[in-house]
């Protein structure tokens, strides 16, 4: 699944109950303004990035068949809302939220999650940016899972008119805080599920993310000339030179043909060996729970 189409997923809960207020945006372009004034950034090579980062929603996936009991703890907590003030923190924690929210639902949590549904619904609003997605359809499609394509498909074209309209407006850095705050915050809660089911695959899915998270470093490369994201790029370039030692093998194996449902479909049976030992996994959730820590702060 491309990219975008995994935002729609994790950006679906933020975006589709958001509303859209008649106040200016002219003070939330200028504060962007403001905080990538002294960085060179090239708006197509940033548009070309995003597009280009992998899908981790297998991480999604991945907590769903684990089989883990739910744990409220993992979650950020909804008071912590009153203290993001500035662009960089609601856009970051605005993928926090979202993530957070998917986490909810996979486990059902209804209750749980409109009190997290109100605080995604306020960042929204104060961005601007949820007049890009029909949330009509979206609330009457959501209410059954079996239409969960129709979802994707209206939250990825969503997501896409949003970061086209953020790109003319010279604010891309809101867009790759979203899909930074939401990559964290998922890989933050497949390792602790990892770390207290100690199973091998979880954290397998988590040396994946080693290729995506080489691609979300050269984004914020772009901003680290300015104060607000130069704490963040340290970090993640550190994290970076740890996935560096995750090791990823691909195994060639011939592909085959085979019939299903009257269909001739082509089998890969390539496979990927994922080898991220013990202290390894234990150093990198160290360092992404540092990350997050200073995110939702």
């Amino acid at each position: 699944m491309e990219k975008s189409a995994y935002l729609g997923v994790i950006l679906l809960s933020v975006l589709m109950f958001s509303c859209v207020e008649n106040t200016s945006e002219e003070e939330l372009i200028v504060e962007d303004a403001m905080l990538v004034k002294n960085s060179t950034i090239n708006s197509n090579a940033v548009h070309e990035l995003l597009q280009s980062i992998p899908s981790p929603i297998e991480t999604t996936n991945a907590i769903q068949k684990s089989g883990a009991t739910f744990d409220v703890n993992l979650l950020n907590q909804v008071s912590s809302i009153d203290g993001y003030q500035s662009t960089y923190k609601k856009s970051v924690n605005l993928g926090v939220y979202g993530t957070d929210l998917g986490y909810l639902n996979l486990y059902n949590k209804t209750v749980t999650s409109f009190e997290y549904l109100d605080n995604i619904r306020r960042i929204s609003d104060e961005l601007k940016i949820g007049q890009f997605f029909d949330f009509t359809t979206l609330k009457r499609l959501a209410s059954n899972k079996s239409n969960m394509d129709s979802i994707i498909d209206i939250s990825t074209s969503g997501f896409e008119n949003m970061n086209n309209y953020l790109a003319s407006q010279k604010r891309e850095n809101v867009s790759t805080l979203i899909l930074v705050g939401g990559w964290v915050e998922s890989v933050y809660l497949l390792g602790k599920i990892a770390e207290n089911s100690n199973k091998s695959d979880l954290k397998e899915r988590i040396g994946e993310q080693k290729f995506a998270l080489a691609q979300i470093v050269t984004l914020l490369e772009m901003y680290k000339d300015n104060d607000s994201y130069l704490t963040l790029y340290t970090k993640m370039k550190a994290l970076e030179k740890t996935f560096e030692k995750v090791k990823i093998t691909q195994i060639y194996a011939e592909p085959e043909t085979k019939e299903v449902n009257g269909m001739l479909v082509v089998v890969d049976n390539s496979r990927t060996i994922v080898e991220v030992p013990p202290p390894l996994f234990k150093q990198i959730m160290s360092e992404i729970t540092d990350i997050r820590k200073e995110l939702i702060k």
